[in-house]
């Protein structure tokens, strides 16, 4: 979603700096509405798909070092809500509980997606488990190359799946592709 909202905002002379300027978009008079228009056309081609569409709102939302694609979590909760109000079902990957740079408490992010992906370990502990606690899908990501990482971990704490980026990734730890 945050791609397309860096799309839209290009249009929009408010935020033609979104690149360098993460956020930047919503302060644009016009870009909430647009954007929501277009997650509503979204979700109509998603519809007549037939498929099951999971959008994830933001890449990896921080609150410093950010890069033109990750959005702090004040801005994530937003594309949020849009994807929300579409009718589209969300998503969110922050890597873990709080964001290291100013500690900001990511945990409330649950409460805006129908599903959760975080990374496999314990500085995202707290949010796994209020995932799981809420009955939303938790998706775990980045979690190695390991036959412990990718079974009986994602089992243990109730996550649905979603292994991604090091499944099959080249050389790691002795591992050679499958």
């Amino acid at each position: 979603m945050g791609g397309i909202g860096r799309s839209i905002a290009r249009q929009l002379p408010q935020s033609s700096g979104v690149y360098d300027n993460p956020g930047v978009e919503f302060k644009a008079p016009k870009f909430r509405a647009y954007c929501l228009d277009a997650a509503k056309q979204y979700k109509k081609f998603i519809d007549a798909q037939g498929v099951p569409v999971v959008i994830n709102a933001v890449d990896e939302p921080r609150e410093a070092g950010i890069n033109s694609w990750n959005r702090n979590f004040a801005d994530s909760v937003e594309y949020l809500k849009i994807l929300r109000e579409a009718g589209l079902v969300a998503s969110v990957d922050p890597m873990g509980d709080a964001s290291g740079a100013t500690n900001t408490d990511y945990t409330p992010f649950v409460d805006y997606v129908d599903v959760l992906s975080t990374h496999a370990w314990d500085l995202s502990a707290r949010m796994m488990r209020l995932t799981v606690a809420r009955k939303k899908i938790l998706w775990l990501y980045n979690v190695g190359t390991d036959r412990y990482s990718w079974g009986f971990y994602n089992w243990r704490v109730g996550s649905n799946g979603r292994w991604e980026w090091e499944l099959h990734g080249g050389r790691s730890g002795g591992n050679i592709d499958g």
